[in-house]
């Protein structure tokens, strides 16, 4: 088949514009006519065809019919605007066939007549060399406009159904909005009473206003480390609602690795300590130097580390930095519980913790790597994370060729 078979009547390419193949449209009418924009015969029922062999091939219109009623001109955009006429069409060559039928507008280029013979006596119908089974098969008009019915049906629920997830979805965006604002609003409300809760705690536990009994001591402690707690989840939840509502902007600046690294590797060293961890850094290329902003930066690196610390109860941390193809690698690996398979997935969205069935044993948020995610993604980067339960975890975070200024 050529590429301009599809043009050519009777054949089996693209149809006249409405859903139907040639076939479909042969098997339904078998005395249809796909007329084109120059009202020549472009496609033609198989029974009409072996009534009328030269409509094999493409004709025109006006050279072998003629329109009985009513009485229009042959245009294409006249017929077009005739849909619900019904048509009487003789062919010339064989005056006895006459056919009954309507217009149908296929698309912008096309026009369908779908009709049958209006044969009045068995006579006629023997010189034509029909039978009643050309009829038998096509008598489908009614079912072809419940067809385009269907058609048009199925198109309108799926306008509505648009128009509705359309509605959700704006519904939905209009709810997680005034959700990150809320949490936003409140975060910021409730670090200011908590700062003064820590401080006032620093100072009953410094002793700075005179000495205390030992178990308010203990008590005043107890208070600093919970407001801490408490203070570093508010800050996740700050965050991550202003990174929800795209009100995170990045201040950046060039900054070098190296020192940013071990400052963070410093906060998490007493922690390390108390459970015998061995920490250990590997800064890369001496003067290696990004632009990002710092404040972002050093949040997740810290929050790698601390995660590993946290879930690893022997052996060691380690964290590095490298460059490879352009591009900063940040690598933070353990020999910590590890995560199962069937939780990784999840891992990064908010609120889900890895080891919440191991009776809250690890604390935290759930907020952690999902700020990471989001902050790395911020500065055009990505991270991925591999485990094996009881082998450790890696977590790496590749941040692209721009943000790398220097690295010799």
């Amino acid at each position: 088949m050529t590429a301009d078979d599809s043009a050519i009547p009777g054949r089996t390419g693209a149809a006249a514009g409405f859903g139907l193949d040639a076939a479909a449209l042969d098997r339904l009418f078998p005395f249809h006519l796909v007329l084109d924009r120059a009202l020549q015969v472009r496609q033609a029922g198989a029974v009409l065809r072996r009534v009328l062999p030269a409509l094999a091939s493409r004709v025109n219109f006006a050279d072998y019919f003629t329109v009985r009623r009513p009485a229009i001109a042959l245009d294409f955009d006249t017929l077009a605007t005739a849909a619900p006429t019904i048509f009487l069409v003789e062919a010339k060559a064989r005056p006895e066939l006459v056919l009954k039928g309507q217009i149908v507008p296929g698309d912008a280029s096309n026009l369908v007549f779908v009709g049958s013979p209006w044969v009045t006596d068995l006579q006629t119908l023997s010189r034509l060399g029909l039978t009643i089974a050309d009829f038998a098969i096509h008598d489908s008009i009614t079912d072809f406009l419940v067809h385009i019915q269907a058609q048009k049906t199925a198109l309108d629920d799926a306008g509505h159904l648009a128009r509705q997830l359309a509605e959700a979805r704006d519904a939905a965006l209009k709810a997680s909005r005034v959700k990150s604002e809320f949490l936003a609003n409140m975060s910021h409300e409730l670090r200011t009473p908590l700062n003064a809760i820590i401080g006032f705690s620093e100072m009953l536990s410094a002793e700075t206003l005179g000495a205390l009994p030992d178990h308010y001591r203990t008590y005043s402690q107890y208070i600093r480390t919970s407001g801490v707690m408490l203070l570093d989840l508010i800050n996740d939840l700050l965050d991550l609602s202003r990174i929800e509502a795209g009100q995170y902007e990045l201040e950046e600046v060039d900054a070098a690795v190296a020192p940013a690294l071990a400052e963070c590797l410093a906060i998490v060293t007493a922690d390390a300590q108390r459970k015998g961890l061995n920490l250990s850094l590997d800064p890369g290329p001496p003067n290696l130097t990004v632009h990002v902003d710092l404040r972002a930066f050093k949040q997740v690196v810290l929050n790698l580390l601390s995660n590993a610390v946290k879930f690893t109860d022997s052996g060691s941390v380690s964290i590095s930095a490298r460059v490879d193809t352009g591009s900063l690698v940040l690598t933070v690996t353990d020999t910590g519980i590890g995560i199962r398979p069937e939780i990784m997935p999840r891992l990064f969205e908010p609120f889900h913790q890895g080891h919440a069935g191991l009776s809250r044993k690890y604390g935290g948020s759930g907020l952690g790597l999902s700020i990471c995610r989001n902050l790395v993604e911020l500065h055009g980067g990505r991270i991925t994370l591999t485990s094996k339960p009881r082998e450790g975890t890696t977590v790496t975070v590749r941040l692209p060729p721009g943000r790398v200024i220097q690295h010799h």
